[in-house]
């Protein structure tokens, strides 16, 4: 019986300490309140790269632009109302923590490398996407928070 006991305690520990772990790319975010008052200090790393991906400029003022990669960004944004009829409550949910959580921010010097017109929404990304991030809003999903990346173009086109 106190076998059974040990076993089962040890079972519940490695469960527990799995369950613990994540391989999510918002762990060894740096965050930061301001990202062009931030100054490198070496431990900026290119988490990962996106190329050629369609996405959503959110908009662009004198700090940088805000552009959203989730493949759900042009109903979000452009037909929320047929979208928000067309699925339930909980996948609203997961479709909004997908937009919330792919959002980049490029800077504005950067952004304006590319002949993009001022009342394009819809671009094609290529991107390296950084560990720096700056808190989106308070908004939570199962209890993390969701961050704007730092991002630094490689291209940007629009979609046509």
């Amino acid at each position: 019986m106190k076998k059974w006991i040990v076993y089962l305690c040890c079972l519940l520990a490695g469960v527990g300490g799995f369950a613990g772990c994540s391989d999510d790319e918002e762990d060894n975010l740096i965050i930061v309140d301001d990202f062009n008052a931030y100054t490198d200090t070496g431990s900026e790393k290119i988490d990962f790269v996106l190329d050629d991906v369609p996405a959503y400029i959110l908009g662009i003022d004198k700090e940088g632009g805000i552009i959203c990669y989730s493949i759900y960004a042009d109903d979000y944004f452009e037909n929320r109302e047929h979208l928000v009829s067309a699925i339930t409550d909980e996948d609203f949910l997961e479709i909004e923590n997908d937009i919330r959580s792919k959002k980049l921010f490029i800077s504005q010097d950067e952004f304006f490398e590319y002949d993009i017109p001022e009342d394009c929404k819809f671009v094609y990304i290529s991107a390296q996407v950084t560990n720096i991030g700056k808190l989106s809003d308070a908004w939570t999903y199962k209890g993390k928070y969701r961050y704007i990346r730092k991002a630094y173009l490689t291209g940007l086109r629009v979609r046509e």
